[in-house]
């Protein structure tokens, strides 16, 4: 058994977004169909967990704080939002972002007004406490392009905060 699988993206690639675990998500759940295999979501993430660690994440499909390496997520109860993505012009491979935060040795403010904000429904509040613990040591080597993020919020975006690094190298 097996199966030709052609994935049209309409996310950027190691834009930090989850778009290669959503392919891999929506992937699993259709062959878990196509195929009868009647994995429930516990195996089914426990199957997607398998290939890589935020892979899961996309299971089930709605908003929560991902903790650990992305595997550990608690729900997060939110209404729709609105977002612009503002891609870097350079890549990050996660193994360096990883690295330079190992060196950093800091973690983010407790997220628990993030999410009181996200709950709320209070963009404001919301756009205001965004946060990545890799954001700071990814945007510290000097390299064209890593202060283009002071920038969004100049022109009137209600925060900013990088989205996560991905496979590409950095130039």
């Amino acid at each position: 058994m097996g199966a030709a699988i052609e994935i049209d993206k309409r996310i950027p690639v190691a834009a930090g977004m989850g778009g290669g675990s959503a392919d891999a998500a929506a992937t699993l759940r259709v062959l878990n169909e196509l195929w009868s295999a009647g994995l429930d979501e516990g195996s089914l993430a426990a199957l997607a967990e398998g290939i890589g660690s935020d892979r899961a994440r996309p299971l089930r499909g709605r908003a929560g704080l991902r903790l650990g390496r992305g595997e550990h997520i608690v729900p997060v109860p939110m209404p729709s939002t609105y977002w612009v993505i503002c891609p870097f012009p350079f890549g990050v491979r996660t193994p360096d972002a990883f690295a330079w935060w190992d060196l950093e040795g800091t973690t983010g403010p407790d997220p628990a007004g993030t999410i009181a904000a996200a709950e709320a429904g209070n963009a404001e509040a919301l756009g205001s406490s965004l946060f990545n613990d890799l954001q700071k040591p990814v945007l510290r080597p000097p390299s064209p392009g890593r202060g283009g993020h002071r920038r969004v919020p100049e022109a009137g975006a209600l925060g900013a905060v990088m989205t996560g690094s991905g496979p590409r190298s950095r130039p």
